[in-house]
Parts: C-alpha cells; structure tokens; sequence
C-alpha cells in the first residue's frame, strides 16, 4: 500500500479538494448502502444519514460508485479502483436477478437523462416518468438515494411550472408519495 493508494481509496470530494475523515471512510461498499454522506458546509464536517432502519449488528454501508451503473460496470469500477469485487445483496444475487435490476436501473438512467431536458418535456410525460421513477426505486429499494430523489425533483418541478388543473392535481398527489418517501410525512 502506498500513500496515494490509502488517500484515493479513503478520500472524499469537498468543496474545493478532498478530505480523509475516519469514521466516514471505514464504511465498507454495498451497491445499495443504507447510508448516505454529505458536506455540512455549517459544521465544515462529514455527515452521514441513515436511508432506511438499520437493523441492530447490521453493517452500516455507504457506495463508493453511481447505484445506476449496470452490474458489469459496478465490478469493473470497483475491481480497478478499489481493488476488490463487490458481493453485496445485489451482487450476490442470481444471473437473472441481476439482468432485471440492470434493466430497472437502464430504465432509471433514461429517467434521469430525460428530466436533464425536463423543462422542454409535456406535463403528462414527466408524470408517467415520475411515476416509472417510484416503480424503479421502489423495486431496487433506493428511495433515499441522491439519484433517486434529484430525478423526483426535477420532474416534480417540471410538472409545477405548467398550469393544468388536471396534471397539477396528479402532480400534486404524487408529490405528496415522493414527500412521504423521502420522510417528510407532514406534507
């Protein structure tokens, strides 16, 4: 092990540059972690939220990689960066297991592509993306994720920008779910 090895592998992007924090980097890769960090540019600190219940003895997980990456492209990455291959719950999981979430998380990629250009698209398209949205997440069980809630957000305020009662009702509806999902229960 050499220093720049220890400091890629353990290293996270700040600001401006890269941090080493202990506890933070200590946590093992699963490809669907119960954990998420963020920069507290308040405290200057890591934080670090749980994306589920954690089970008592359960290991707490981070990803070191993009969760949408096919199964393929995950061990890839973590074989030539980090040096191992992955055996997480999704991993480990049959050959078709993993073929249906690959295709799951292609659909999620082209969600998230599409609500780039969310501002162009009609309101009763990033509805039915929306909700294909919550259908993909709800099946990889990912509903805290950075990914997952960047995609909600973009086709939510998508469907709010136009002024139709009826796809403002639904949408309405499905922001209710997507605050519900994220935790905020008084919506």
């Amino acid at each position: 092990k050499t220093i720049d090895g220890v400091t890629h592998t353990n290293s996270f992007s700040v600001l401006c540059g890269y941090g080493i924090f202990p506890r933070t980097s200590r946590m093992n890769h699963s490809c669907r972690p119960n954990t998420q960090y963020t920069w507290d540019e308040l405290r200057s600190a890591m934080a670090v939220y749980a994306q589920r219940d954690i089970e008592p003895g359960e290991e707490i997980t981070d990803t070191y990689l993009n969760i949408l990456d096919s199964f393929r492209v995950r061990q890839n990455r973590l074989r030539t960066s980090y040096g191992f291959e992955c055996r997480c719950e999704v991993c480990s999981g049959s050959a078709a297991q993993r073929a249906a979430s690959d295709n799951r998380l292609a659909k999620m990629r082209a969600l998230k592509h599409e609500a780039n250009n969310v501002r162009c698209m009609q309101p009763h398209r990033a509805l039915a993306n929306l909700r294909q949205v919550f259908e993909v997440a709800k099946q990889e069980q990912f509903f805290y994720h950075a990914e997952y809630v960047g995609s909600i957000n973009e086709l939510y305020l998508s469907i709010l920008e136009r002024n139709l009662p009826k796809v403002e009702r639904n949408a309405w509806l499905m922001a209710r779910i997507a605050n519900y999902t994220l935790g905020n229960y008084t919506v």
